[in-house]
């Protein structure tokens, strides 16, 4: 490779970095994948420096193609950062799922509250007193029933 393209790469990557550093100060990108992406083009930077550091890598891993040795690792690393992604997206599925059920819940709270007292119902043939609570709602009108034959009417 040329002076000129090591110079290119070297810029490129660099100006990859400071753009990563921007998306962070606006809050666009989160500091974790950042610090990966940080990661990855400052590991690149020896390469675009010193590209005969390959060939000992290549040999290592056992691969005769220097350039198959990068796309191997490239395929590699986007292979893990799907599978990660995937992960997240999961996680974040299931917390969406969770807060929309507790949403629901306070509305449903909201909507129809707790009584303010309970209601008392008398079953005056047996002489039962029972405490309910009947009444979906503070709001909700009160009712009075009176049954035919209770105490104090007169129809037999």
């Amino acid at each position: 490779m040329s002076p000129q393209a090591h110079i290119l790469v070297a810029s490129v990557i660099v100006l990859t970095v400071l753009f990563i550093h921007r998306l962070v100060r606006r809050r666009v990108l989160g500091s974790k994948y950042a610090l990966l992406w940080s990661g990855v083009a400052l590991a690149l930077l020896p390469l675009a420096a010193v590209p005969d550091i390959l060939v000992p890598i290549s040999d290592f891993v056992g691969i005769d193609y220097e350039p198959a040795t990068i796309l191997f690792a490239a395929v590699a690393f986007l292979f893990a950062t799907t599978v990660h992604l995937s992960y997240e997206m999961s996680r974040f599925e299931a917390r969406t799922q969770d807060l929309a059920e507790e949403f629901a819940l306070l509305r449903a709270r909201l909507d129809f509250p707790e009584p303010e007292r309970p209601v008392m119902t008398t079953s005056w043939s047996r002489g039962i007193h029972t405490s309910r609570s009947r009444r979906l709602c503070s709001r909700a009108p009160r009712m009075t029933m009176w049954e035919c034959g209770g105490p104090g009417s007169s129809v037999t």
